[in-house]
């Protein structure tokens, strides 16, 4: 499933990680491969309760798009369907009765960096939920800077972590 190629997408919530980790730990073993799983912490500052509109996201580093007002659904569907159109043709609504969920989550990242200039100018986190057809619904979260890392723990091999040029040069 392709990721947002503009933030790095990792599996996010203990419930859904677990599940992944414990799928890819038996994968590697059934392959004799060696994983490496990474803790990645963040400061996400202010968290919100409410549904948020427009007006209220810039001023939130930290979203979870489950959690978000009418108004603003309406705004990330509209970049959204356009995005999609524009880049293959296909447009397949993530909006569902139970909020967010994704079958392309390469499309948030476009979504996120369109609307940058308005209801996105301060995000360096989202959480969403991705329909992957081999796992069924998981929670993701996307990092579109490293600025509120706080933390970086690797479990399994000793592995040095480099997080990709451009997440660094948004700081």
């Amino acid at each position: 499933m392709p990721s947002a190629a503009n933030g790095l997408t990792m599996l996010f919530g203990f419930r859904d990680a677990v599940s992944e980790l414990q799928r890819q730990w038996k994968t590697a073993r059934e392959k004799d491969i060696r994983l490496v799983s990474v803790n990645i912490q963040v400061d996400v500052g202010e968290m919100h309760r409410l549904r948020l509109g427009p007006a209220d996201t810039p001023r939130f580093k930290f979203l979870y798009l489950d959690r978000l007002g009418q108004q603003t659904f309406a705004e990330m569907n509209r970049s959204l369907q356009r995005i999609s159109t524009e880049a293959d043709g296909e447009w397949d609504s993530p909006f569902v009765p139970a909020g967010f969920v994704t079958k392309r989550p390469d499309m948030v990242g476009r979504m996120i960096d369109d609307l940058r200039t308005t209801i996105f100018s301060s995000l360096e986190l989202v959480v969403y939920r991705i329909d992957d057809p081999a796992t069924g619904p998981r929670q993701v979260a996307t990092l579109f800077s490293t600025k509120s890392v706080t933390a970086v723990e690797v479990q399994g091999v000793p592995t040095k972590v480099l997080f990709p040029e451009h997440l660094q040069l948004r700081n």
